[in-house]
């Protein structure tokens, strides 16, 4: 009916948003896709599969779009941009040039695209060749390629806090020390030794209830899974595809564990799901 229609337009509207914040939301719309795909070959009702494409054309589309209208404008034509096929050689660099944890930005992009004068072409090429080597040279070395990607793993998804704190406006300094500690210095300035007890103790339980929501979403929804016998409802489905995919793109892209902040966000009512199960088993009981 109408609502039905107007709730896959909504849909596919805030995917076209969400698309235009962070291009790798196209990770959600293939989960989607999967999701809808199966959805259609169980209910033979193959119009679901229309949804996902239809959403993707008009995601890409809209880039083309909005690239027309600052032309427009402007009346300057806008060149191809950084190519993304950088952030691949980035975050596949056996050394990080700014001796951060592997994968992570080191500026690599931004300078090759600089040397290349940001010609796209030259610098797309260039990359896809320092890809083939960088491949070549984990196939060559295997424990250095378990290394690197175990500890790009580790790096990604075990910080609680998703780099929050790091990721603050720095734009306006913290008019307190404390928050000036906190977004800046990593430090407790001497002239507030009268806080320093109360600081110092604040941060170790603050940390151990941000690991504490992360592993209990992460375990709740590895217990539903397995409570349902792998067979999910479609949002649950969708939420573990998203998950998964999001862990093999961050394997090979450019990363940071502010990036994968949205996968265990969408985890929360997979979790749900179990309690509500255990809760409403309970009533029955």
């Amino acid at each position: 009916g109408f609502k039905k229609s107007l709730s896959w337009l909504w849909c596919i509207l805030f995917f076209i948003l969400a698309y235009q914040l962070k291009s790798n939301y196209q990770i959600a719309v293939l989960a989607l896709g999967v999701v809808f795909i199966l959805h259609a070959i169980k209910n033979h009702d193959y119009w679901f599969i229309a949804i996902p494409i239809i959403t993707f054309v008009l995601m890409l589309g809209s880039n083309k779009v909005i690239t027309a209208v600052y032309e427009t404008e402007s009346g300057i034509q806008i060149n191809k941009g950084l190519p993304m096929v950088t952030y691949v050689a980035m975050g596949l660099e056996p050394h990080n040039s700014q001796h951060r944890s592997p994968g992570w930005y080191d500026a690599y992009t931004i300078n090759l695209f600089s040397k290349y004068h940001f010609n796209a072409d030259k610098t797309s090429k260039v990359a896809k060749e320092k890809i083939k080597s960088e491949l070549n040279y984990y196939m060559n070395n295997p424990q250095r390629a378990k290394d690197f990607f175990t500890k790009k793993f580790i790096s990604t998804w075990t910080d609680p806090t998703f780099e929050t704190v790091w990721s603050a406006p720095y734009a306006k300094k913290p008019q307190t020390k404390i928050l000036q500690n906190i977004f800046q210095n990593n430090r407790l300035p001497w002239d507030v030794k009268h806080v320093a007890k109360w600081y110092c103790g604040l941060m170790k339980p603050i940390v151990a209830w941000c690991n504490f929501i992360v592993a209990a979403i992460l375990i709740l929804t590895a217990v539903f899974v397995f409570y349902r016998n792998l067979k999910l409802n479609s949002y649950a489905l969708f939420a573990i595809l998203y998950l998964l995919g999001g862990m093999i793109f961050h394997l090979i892209w450019e990363t940071k564990s502010q990036y994968v902040i949205q996968y265990i966000i969408c985890l929360i009512p997979v979790a749900a799901m179990f309690l509500g199960k255990v809760g409403s088993e309970k009533d029955r009981t």
